[in-house]
Protein backbone atom coordinates (compact mmCIF):
# COMPACT_ATOMS: atom_id res chain seq x y z
CA UNK A 1 0.00 0.00 0.00
CA UNK A 2 2.64 2.45 0.73
CA UNK A 3 4.33 1.66 -2.18
CA UNK A 4 0.87 2.61 -4.45
CA UNK A 5 0.78 6.01 -2.21
CA UNK A 6 4.66 6.69 -2.91
CA UNK A 7 3.82 6.24 -6.99
CA UNK A 8 0.49 8.20 -7.02
CA UNK A 9 2.87 11.01 -4.87
CA UNK A 10 5.51 10.50 -7.46
CA UNK A 11 3.26 10.22 -10.26
CA UNK A 12 1.34 13.52 -9.15
CA UNK A 13 4.59 15.09 -8.72
CA UNK A 14 6.02 14.34 -11.77
CA UNK A 15 2.80 15.57 -13.72
CA UNK A 16 3.13 19.00 -11.72
CA UNK A 17 6.79 19.36 -12.29
CA UNK A 18 5.94 21.37 -15.59
CA UNK A 19 2.83 22.92 -13.66
CA UNK A 20 5.67 23.74 -11.01
CA UNK A 21 8.03 25.05 -13.77
CA UNK A 22 5.59 27.61 -15.76
CA UNK A 23 4.03 28.90 -12.04
CA UNK A 24 7.79 29.72 -11.09
CA UNK A 25 8.69 31.61 -14.26
CA UNK A 26 5.46 33.08 -13.65
CA UNK A 27 6.57 33.99 -10.41
CA UNK A 28 9.39 35.27 -11.56
CA UNK A 29 8.39 37.39 -14.13
CA UNK A 30 6.08 38.60 -11.61
CA UNK A 31 8.59 39.14 -8.77
CA UNK A 32 10.70 40.84 -11.69
CA UNK A 33 7.32 42.93 -12.73
CA UNK A 34 7.06 44.10 -9.05
CA UNK A 35 10.90 44.66 -9.05
CA UNK A 36 10.67 46.98 -12.02
CA UNK A 37 7.26 48.76 -10.40
CA UNK A 38 8.94 49.19 -7.32
CA UNK A 39 12.23 50.60 -9.02
CA UNK A 40 9.74 52.60 -10.72
CA UNK A 41 7.54 54.36 -7.71
CA UNK A 42 11.04 54.64 -6.03
CA UNK A 43 12.32 56.61 -8.97
CA UNK A 44 9.33 58.75 -9.13
CA UNK A 45 9.16 59.43 -5.09
CA UNK A 46 12.83 60.48 -5.83
CA UNK A 47 12.25 62.58 -8.37
CA UNK A 48 9.45 64.10 -6.55
CA UNK A 49 11.24 64.80 -3.33
CA UNK A 50 14.35 66.55 -5.32
CA UNK A 51 11.82 68.86 -6.92
CA UNK A 52 10.41 69.82 -3.82
CA UNK A 53 13.67 70.17 -2.09
CA UNK A 54 14.48 72.11 -5.35
CA UNK A 55 11.76 74.84 -5.12
CA UNK A 56 11.92 74.80 -1.48
CA UNK A 57 15.70 75.76 -1.62
CA UNK A 58 14.62 78.12 -4.99
CA UNK A 59 12.67 80.20 -3.30
CA UNK A 60 14.81 80.66 -0.21
CA UNK A 61 17.43 81.50 -2.01
CA UNK A 62 14.96 84.12 -3.55
CA UNK A 63 14.38 85.28 -0.18
CA UNK A 64 17.50 85.84 0.62
CA UNK A 65 18.70 87.26 -2.56
CA UNK A 66 15.80 90.13 -2.12
CA UNK A 67 15.99 90.54 1.71
CA UNK A 68 17.84 93.26 1.75
CA UNK A 69 15.25 95.44 -0.07
CA UNK A 70 13.24 95.27 3.17
CA UNK A 71 16.06 96.89 4.93
CA UNK A 72 15.25 100.83 4.69
CA UNK A 73 11.51 99.75 5.95
CA UNK A 74 12.96 97.94 9.26
CA UNK A 75 14.94 100.69 10.01
CA UNK A 76 11.86 103.11 9.49
CA UNK A 77 10.17 100.33 12.03
CA UNK A 78 12.90 100.43 13.99
CA UNK A 79 13.12 104.26 14.83
CA UNK A 80 9.12 104.84 14.80
CA UNK A 81 8.91 106.77 11.86
CA UNK A 82 7.41 107.13 8.44
CA UNK A 83 10.62 107.75 6.02
CA UNK A 84 13.91 107.52 6.36
CA UNK A 85 16.13 111.04 5.57
CA UNK A 86 17.51 110.51 2.03
CA UNK A 87 21.24 109.88 3.08
CA UNK A 88 20.78 106.73 4.59
CA UNK A 89 22.65 104.40 2.86
CA UNK A 90 24.65 100.89 3.26
CA UNK A 91 21.96 99.47 5.14
CA UNK A 92 22.58 96.03 6.72
CA UNK A 93 19.86 94.22 8.95
CA UNK A 94 19.82 90.86 10.62
CA UNK A 95 16.52 89.67 11.93
CA UNK A 96 16.62 86.17 13.06
CA UNK A 97 14.71 85.96 16.51
CA UNK A 98 11.76 83.36 15.81
CA UNK A 99 9.37 83.66 19.10
CA UNK A 100 10.47 87.65 20.29
CA UNK A 101 10.51 90.57 17.37
CA UNK A 102 14.25 91.23 17.34
CA UNK A 103 15.74 93.78 14.61
CA UNK A 104 19.04 95.32 14.24
CA UNK A 105 20.14 97.36 11.67
CA UNK A 106 23.79 98.94 11.03
CA UNK A 107 24.18 101.85 8.45
CA UNK A 108 25.32 104.99 7.44
CA UNK A 109 23.92 108.92 7.25
CA UNK A 110 25.22 112.37 6.59
CA UNK A 111 25.71 114.10 10.17
CA UNK A 112 23.23 116.42 9.39
CA UNK A 113 20.35 114.16 8.71
CA UNK A 114 21.24 111.99 12.71
CA UNK A 115 18.55 114.26 14.25
CA UNK A 116 15.38 113.27 12.46
CA UNK A 117 16.29 109.60 13.22
CA UNK A 118 15.25 110.42 17.16
CA UNK A 119 12.03 111.79 16.39
CA UNK A 120 9.76 108.69 16.56
CA UNK A 121 11.01 107.70 20.05
CA UNK A 122 11.97 109.62 23.27
CA UNK A 123 15.36 108.23 23.47
CA UNK A 124 17.70 109.64 26.50
CA UNK A 125 21.24 109.82 25.80
CA UNK A 126 24.08 108.07 27.41
CA UNK A 127 27.89 108.28 26.69
CA UNK A 128 29.30 104.30 25.84
CA UNK A 129 32.60 103.35 24.27
CA UNK A 130 33.60 100.67 22.57
CA UNK A 131 32.90 98.80 18.89
CA UNK A 132 29.37 99.99 17.86
CA UNK A 133 29.29 96.43 16.20
CA UNK A 134 29.14 94.67 19.98
CA UNK A 135 25.59 96.94 20.76
CA UNK A 136 24.09 94.91 18.06
CA UNK A 137 20.66 93.41 19.92
CA UNK A 138 20.19 90.21 17.15
CA UNK A 139 23.74 89.76 15.86
CA UNK A 140 27.07 92.01 14.62
CA UNK A 141 26.52 94.16 11.61
CA UNK A 142 27.97 96.78 9.55
CA UNK A 143 31.59 97.75 9.86
CA UNK A 144 33.10 98.15 13.00
CA UNK A 145 33.13 101.87 14.67
CA UNK A 146 34.16 103.53 17.78
CA UNK A 147 30.63 103.78 19.79
CA UNK A 148 30.38 107.06 21.50
CA UNK A 149 26.64 107.86 22.31
CA UNK A 150 23.51 105.16 22.78
CA UNK A 151 20.28 106.62 22.76
CA UNK A 152 17.69 104.33 24.35
CA UNK A 153 13.88 103.99 25.18
CA UNK A 154 11.82 101.67 26.47
CA UNK A 155 8.03 102.12 24.65
CA UNK A 156 5.10 101.71 27.00
CA UNK A 157 3.63 100.47 23.41
CA UNK A 158 5.28 97.52 24.01
CA UNK A 159 2.97 95.36 25.90
CA UNK A 160 5.16 92.79 27.30
CA UNK A 161 8.73 94.70 27.43
CA UNK A 162 11.11 95.57 24.76
CA UNK A 163 13.40 98.49 24.65
CA UNK A 164 14.73 100.35 21.16
CA UNK A 165 18.37 101.64 21.36
CA UNK A 166 20.43 102.87 18.90
CA UNK A 167 24.40 103.53 18.96
CA UNK A 168 26.12 106.09 16.95
CA UNK A 169 29.89 107.42 16.78
CA UNK A 170 30.86 110.91 17.40
CA UNK A 171 30.16 112.66 14.32
CA UNK A 172 26.93 110.29 14.31
CA UNK A 173 27.63 109.15 10.55
CA UNK A 174 27.69 105.25 12.09
CA UNK A 175 24.89 103.84 13.20
CA UNK A 176 23.71 100.60 14.77
CA UNK A 177 20.12 100.13 15.57
CA UNK A 178 18.43 97.77 17.68
CA UNK A 179 14.66 96.99 18.29
CA UNK A 180 13.76 94.34 20.56
CA UNK A 181 10.09 93.69 21.84
CA UNK A 182 8.85 90.66 23.58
Amino acid sequence: MMEVCFVAKADDVLAAIPKLLISRQIDERGWSLRVSFLKQRFSKIIYIIIFAVGIFSAYFYYLVATDYRKNPARVAFILNISELPRSVRDIECSAGAITDLIVTCAFRVHSDDFQPLLSGWRFKSDEVSGDGRDYGTDAKVGPSFDAALQYSVYPESFKRGGRVDLVTNRDQTMVVANRYEE
